[in-house]
């Protein structure tokens, strides 16, 4: 996993004493995101950590950053807050590669919605994601250093996103009552449709045979799923929300 990572050109601050970055979360839309909360420093690389990879799916636009700020010191500054992913894995963060970009202010968290091109690279490697927090001015650049603030880069991974809704016959059918609680029923399929459901990570948590038009998911945690209904070949999937 090391050796897969793209080198990036190095940005660093020279203090982190009076403000760095507390936490950096991504609620991603169809995969895991990530939750990161660490202390002070001028640079931190968690490339090399497997367990804070960041998760992200391709073709996507509801996905949310957040990047909190803290000041040590109890006296808050104004500080700005960049992010960039490098989507096509070029080895270099561009300016259309930004996710969040802020002015210099003491509020905190700060987020941004953002979206994941359906063109960026899919495959096995990483691509980089760097987090750059800096007092009293925006860090346009990606690349040198700072006087006051921190940073922090980290692995991402881009899947392909296999839970996109075809444009076909099968978008005939339809599910209700959606939320559902304990049964979701489905209209418009044949006696031999089957189904499976998936969670917004893209793992399958159930599937079976539709019965009299019914799938139960009574079992599921509330959250939000697609069900995947194959009717004669043709398959239709649907978003609900399981209360």
């Amino acid at each position: 996993f090391t050796t897969m990572m793209v080198p990036y050109c190095p940005l660093t601050s020279e203090s982190s004493e009076d403000e760095y970055i507390s936490n950096v979360t991504i609620t991603a839309e169809g995969a895991a995101g990530v939750n990161n909360s660490s202390g002070a420093s001028k640079y931190t690389d968690y490339s090399n950590d497997p367990v804070k990879v960041v998760k992200l799916m391709a073709n996507t636009t509801n996905n949310t950053i957040s990047v909190t700020k803290a000041w040590p010191t109890g006296i808050p500054y104004n500080d700005a807050i960049t992010v960039w992913i490098d989507f096509d894995r070029s080895g270099t963060y561009e300016a259309n590669e930004m996710v969040i970009s802020t002015s210099p202010d003491k509020i905190t968290p700060v987020t941004n919605t953002f979206s994941v091109p359906a063109n960026a690279y899919k495959g096995p490697k990483p691509v980089g994601m760097r987090v750059a927090l800096r007092y009293d001015a925006k860090q346009v650049n990606p690349c040198g250093f700072f006087n006051y603030g921190e940073v922090e880069d980290y692995a991402v991974n881009i899947l392909e996103n296999t839970l996109t809704v075809k444009d076909n016959k099968a978008q005939q059918v339809q599910v209700y009552p959606n939320p559902a609680i304990d049964l979701l029923n489905i209209t418009k399929v044949t006696d031999k449709a089957t189904y499976s459901i998936y969670n917004m990570a893209g793992q399958a948590v159930s599937n079976g045979k539709i019965i009299n038009n019914k799938v139960q998911v009574s079992q599921l945690q509330k959250g939000v799923y697609i069900i995947a209904i194959d009717n004669n070949d043709e398959v239709t999937k649907v978003k609900f929300i399981k209360n």
